[in-house]
């Protein structure tokens, strides 16, 4: 208990520091600024928040859904917004979805960490009217342009954050405002960038460097958004060598009640950085296997039953090292708990008894094989520990938060970071692998209705598990990397690609998210690179007589 309360001061401090600079030094978003902008000029003497000349604003077209699309890369931020989950689900474009905002730009020392720069973008204002609205940023180009400090140079990202937040810079907790997802990457281009030749999921570039979801901030009492800042220690960096720019993509939900008035609100992006050489590290992301059609999600019967999932990371490319600050993704209404090792024995223990006990399927419904949560996950541990395996962290429940409006008679349950008990630091062999276990379980919370009748899946997933009647989950596991050669001062300088690095070990990329498999032989129901869904259900829940789609929860 007090190593995790230092932990939240460390986070406390630390956070005030930032907002020295982020909430003090650039000042507010005042009316002012915002009237001088409406009128095409760059700022006002009432706050330090600019936006750039004439001469700094550059175009980006992206391609979406075959169609090339303008982007104003500098200045002008347009977005789409949908009033609700229907509307969004369906992409119902029309002229009243498009809007436009403004980007903003503040950058000034920071006040405690040497030879650093913090430099911000300031999106806004957007107003949300609450019913789960959605306002989504497709792509924003050249994020806090940093391109003038990045181009053509090596610079060292020491500390990264993303929140939504008033218009004097306050942070907005969650509930009101979910920040679905915020993903910020540090090339434009990353495949040469970043993925080396005989990794796996080639053309896959989701490699985030700064990332931000709806279980990002920590309960109130554990520091609430102060969590979405991410600082490395003293010493440390991620390495981005000419980049031409980060670019960034997010979306925010109003979950206030539909009717709501019209809320205001800004969203900062944060980027600490020197250009002073620090020890090389990565941001190291291993995401759960894809199962089924949903975006990284496996998917899973959404009733009473209990369920697990393993998968594993072999470190095959970064050469020994340690790992820390650990982080996991995932839904809190349908886990149960979660498990990583480490060991180079586990996982094929895992598959043997996959094989003897579990007739070959994963993820495994406990409930369809006359068994339990409790005695499948004591059975399933028990392996891993026999084997040698070395755990690394655990989440042994659920982290979730009850509010309730003024009358304390509408209470809903939402998501938070999982309570993630870690060791400090774990030593990570070449080769060495990492297996994670996912014991998922829905839970009776008023989330699962949201789930059940989301039209999301009413679209994508109506012939797989009925009428919409399946949960998908992330179970994405993140922490920092700092091989050896770095921590020694070997690591090479980078050529700017990466399998030239990776053949002079040099290879040490700013961040690098790889994709984990389920095995080959546990759903065989591939056409055309796209499970088949009715196949997949029939193998999922095969013996459960009693498997019910409108089970009262």
């Amino acid at each position: 208990i007090n190593t995790h309360n230092q932990r939240v001061e460390k986070q406390r401090k630390r956070m005030a520091a930032l907002d020295e600079v982020r909430v003090k030094h650039c000042g507010p978003m005042t009316d002012e600024y915002l009237q001088a902008r409406q009128q095409g000029k760059v700022g006002h003497p009432s706050t330090r928040w600019v936006g750039l000349k004439d001469k700094q604003r550059s175009s980006t077209t992206v391609h979406m859904k075959g169609e090339s699309t303008q982007f104003n890369g500098k200045d002008e931020l347009k977005y789409e917004y949908f009033h609700d989950t229907i509307t969004y689900a369906n992409r119902t474009y029309s002229a009243h979805n498009h809007k436009k905002t403004f980007r903003s730009f503040c950058s000034a020392p920071h006040p405690d960490l040497q030879d650093t720069t913090v430099s911000i973008e300031r999106h806004g204002p957007f107003f949300g009217t609450g019913d789960l609205d959605w306002t989504q940023i497709v792509f924003v180009d050249d994020v806090a342009n940093m391109s003038k400090v990045t181009s053509g140079s090596t610079m060292y990202v020491v500390g990264t954050f993303f929140g939504v937040v008033h218009r004097d810079g306050i942070v907005i907790d969650y509930p009101p405002l979910h920040i679905h997802h915020a993903h910020i990457h540090p090339y434009k281009q990353m495949d040469k960038r970043i993925h080396v030749e005989s990794m796996p999921f080639q053309g896959i570039e989701h490699h985030v460097m700064i990332q931000t979801h709806g279980d990002g901030e920590c309960k109130s009492e554990l520091g609430g958004a102060d969590c979405n800042l991410h600082q490395l220690p003293v010493g440390q960096g991620y390495r981005v060598v000419n980049s031409t720019g980060f670019n960034l993509n997010y979306e925010i939900n109003d979950v206030r009640p539909e009717g709501s008035d019209p809320m205001e609100y800004f969203v900062d992006i944060v980027v600490m950085w020197t250009p002073k050489k620090r020890i090389e590290t990565t941001f190291m992301q291993i995401g759960s296997p894809i199962f089924g059609h949903g975006w990284m999600t496996y998917m899973l019967p959404l009733d009473s039953n209990s369920n697990f999932a393993y998968w594993k990371h072999k470190n095959s490319w970064l050469g020994a090292g340690e790992i820390s600050n650990f982080v996991m993704h995932t839904h809190m209404s349908l886990t149960d708990s979660l498990y990583v090792f480490k060991s180079s024995k586990a996982f094929d223990h895992l598959e043997k008894y996959r094989h003897d006990k579990l007739k070959g399927r994963l993820p495994y419904v406990f409930d369809c094989h006359n068994n339990t949560m409790e005695i499948g996950k004591n059975n399933i541990l028990g392996v891993v520990v026999g084997s040698g395996a070395e755990l690394v962290c655990e989440a042994t429940r659920p982290s979730l938060q009850l509010f309730c409006d003024e009358e304390q008679h509408d209470c809903v349950y939402r998501d938070s970071r999982v309570e993630f008990n870690c060791k400090e630091k774990v030593r990570l062999e070449k080769d060495e692998e990492l297996v994670i276990i996912a014991f998922n379980k829905v839970r009776n919370t008023s989330t699962v209705p949201l789930t059940r009748q989301s039209p999301i899946n009413n679209l994508l997933y109506v012939s797989t598990f009925g009428e919409g009647y399946v949960a998908h989950q992330h179970s994405f596991f993140r922490f920092d990397f700092v091989s050896d050669r770095a921590n020694t001062g070997m690591m090479g300088k980078s050529s700017g690609n990466a399998d030239r690095d990776f053949a002079t070990n040099s290879y040490a990329p700013p961040a690098l998210f790889l994709y984990s498999l389920f095995p080959d032989d546990s759903y065989k129901f591939i056409n055309d690179g796209i499970s088949d869904g009715h196949k997949l259900k029939e193998n999922m829940i095969e013996g459960c007589s009693s498997f019910n789609y409108d089970v009262d929860l």
